[in-house]
């Protein structure tokens, strides 16, 4: 199997074997360093597109270093900047990450395997996406505060891959398909905002972007089809 060939699979795979694993790592944690590094490298990997101009690329690696080195120093209790601002580097990675895949779809003029894969991925990277501002608004105190049935531990919210945030990765795959099991609830407005985006962002996601890859399937020639 060639890794460049099958990019998408691979990233499509990390991420569902990270999120069945997230459970399992402990707070600031090597395991939890590891799965955190994991997924930043899923996402830097799907900012660094083929098409992807040389300034966006490096834009990637820099932000990837930048969150690898911070995670790394964690683990000896040496914090260079605030947990806000790691953050914030996590979402412009997450963002950049995003619209490079959701770009590159909408470019597509054929459907194959690898476009069926990346849009997997920019699913799970949506529902990631608003994890981590989920994350960033719970470390506020708030009032009211911004989730209920959500342990209060705002030191460990943000960081990919620790035990205490995977209530709210819970509840944003829960927002995004508009499931809404109802055991965990933004309450306050913000949190309910973000809430209705993401759900508004999922139906939006099948409407749009999975229409237009059925119909491409539809109307490629089968002989160039991948």
């Amino acid at each position: 199997m060639s890794l460049r060939t099958h990019k998408f699979f691979l990233i499509a795979v990390a991420l569902v074997v990270s999120y069945l694993l997230a459970p399992l790592a402990s707070d600031a944690s090597l395991a939890g360093t590891v799965l955190s590094l994991g997924w930043n490298v899923c996402m830097a990997a799907c900012a660094h597109s083929s098409d992807a101009s040389s300034r966006r690329r490096h834009l990637a690696l820099g932000l990837f270093t930048a969150i690898a080195l911070l995670e790394l120093l964690s683990l000896w209790q040496v914090q260079l900047i605030t947990d806000s601002v790691q953050g914030a580097l996590s979402i412009a990675l997450l963002f950049l990450a995003v619209f490079t895949l959701f770009r590159d779809l909408l470019r597509a003029q054929r459907v194959g395997s690898e476009q069926i894969c990346a849009s997997i991925v920019l699913y799970l990277l949506i529902g990631i996406f608003y994890w981590v501002l989920y994350g960033l608004l719970a470390r506020y105190e708030l009032s009211p505060p911004a989730f209920h049935g959500v342990a209060p531990h705002p030191e460990a919210i943000v960081s990919i891959g620790e035990r205490r945030s995977f209530d709210l990765l819970y509840f944003s795959f829960v927002s995004l398909t508009t499931v809404g099991y109802g055991d965990i609830v933004p309450v306050h407005p913000f949190a309910r905002t973000l809430a209705t985006l993401e759900a508004v962002t999922g139906q939006l996601y099948l409407a749009l972007l999975v229409a237009r890859l059925v119909s491409l399937q539809f109307t490629t020639p089968p002989n160039r089809a991948s």
